[in-house]
C-alpha cells in the first residue's frame, strides 16, 4: 500500500493537495504495519476521549452540610434513629437556594392527599427535595400521642410546660439558615389549625418551607398531615411567587 498514491487517488481533487503530496511517503507499506498503526491510533483516540469525558463531566451535587453545636454533618448520612430532643435548643443550619419552580404557577394550589403510613409522607417530602434531617423529625414527633411526643421532645410532661392558661402546647423545630436562602419549620399539634379542621383532625404534623426575604419569611409550600390513625389524611399547599 502506497500512502501517496492512495491520497492522490481519493483526495487529489482537494485544493492544495498537490502542494502537500511531497510530504506523503511514496513507498509501499505492509498491511501488517498499517493494521498495527491503525489499532494504535484507535486506542489512543479512545483513551483521549475517555479522559476528556472525565475532565469535562459535571461534578456531582455537593452534599448538604448540616451544622449545629459546633459540629458538621453530611445530611445524606444523617442517622434515622437520631434523638431530636438533643437539638431542641440548637440552631440547626444549612444553606439551600431558592428555586422559583417550587411556587404555584398562579394563585394558591391545594391538594388533598392520603398516606397509608407516615413513611409514605416521607417519600412525598423526598420528592420535594426535603433534607433528611427535616424528614426524620416528622416520624419522630408523630410517634405516639401528642402528650407522649411532647414529653419525649421537651423532657417533661405537657402539664408542666409553663404556658399561659388557655395557650395550646405544640412541638416545633426550625431547620436551615433563616437569614438567606430557604429554611423549614416542623410542628406538631394545631399549626395551622384551620387546615387540620378541614381535614377533620384536630391535631397533626405540618412541614413548612420558607424563603428569607429582607424583613420577612415567606412560605413556599406546606404539608399538613393528621397523625391519629391510618390512612393519614393530608393537605399539600403551594403558594404563588410573591411580587418583589
Amino acid at each position: 500500500m502506497n500512502p501517496r498514491k492512495i491520497a492522490l487517488s481519493y483526495l487529489g481533487w482537494c485544493p492544495g493537495m498537490r502542494s502537500v503530496e511531497n510530504y506523503l511517503p511514496d513507498r509501499e507499506i505492509s498491511s501488517t504495519n498499517v493494521a498495527i498503526t491503525g489499532i494504535s491510533v484507535l486506542s489512543l483516540t479512545i483513551l483521549i476521549s475517555f479522559m476528556l469525558q472525565i475532565l469535562t463531566a459535571s461534578p456531582p451535587d455537593a452534599p448538604l452540610i448540616i451544622t449545629f453545636d459546633g459540629k458538621t454533618y453530611d445530611d445524606s448520612q444523617f442517622p434515622n434513629d437520631f434523638d431530636y430532643s438533643t437539638i431542641r435548643d440548637a440552631v440547626v443550619k444549612f444553606y439551600t437556594p431558592l428555586d422559583n419552580s417550587e411556587f404555584a404557577k398562579s394563585g394558591t394550589e391545594a391538594e388533598t392527599l392520603s398516606f397509608e403510613s407516615i413513611d409514605d409522607s416521607l417519600l412525598f417530602l423526598e420528592d420535594l427535595g426535603t433534607p433528611n434531617i427535616v424528614k426524620g423529625f416528622v416520624p419522630w414527633i408523630s410517634r405516639g400521642s401528642f402528650d407522649e411526643a411532647y414529653a419525649r421532645f421537651y423532657g417533661h410532661n405537657v402539664n408542666d410546660s409553663g404556658l399561659p392558661e388557655g395557650a395550646e402546647p405544640y412541638i416545633d423545630l426550625l431547620f436551615g439558615d433563616r437569614d438567606r436562602g430557604c429554611f423549614y419549620a416542623v410542628y406538631r399539634d394545631t399549626f395551622p389549625g384551620e387546615i387540620f379542621g378541614a381535614l377533620g383532625a384536630p391535631r397533626g404534623v405540618t412541614v413548612i418551607k420558607y424563603f428569607s426575604r429582607p424583613g420577612s419569611h415567606t412560605p413556599i409550600w406546606y404539608l399538613a398531615i393528621e397523625v391519629d390513625a391510618p390512612p393519614y389524611q393530608a393537605m399539600f399547599v403551594r403558594n404563588p411567587l410573591p411580587s418583589r
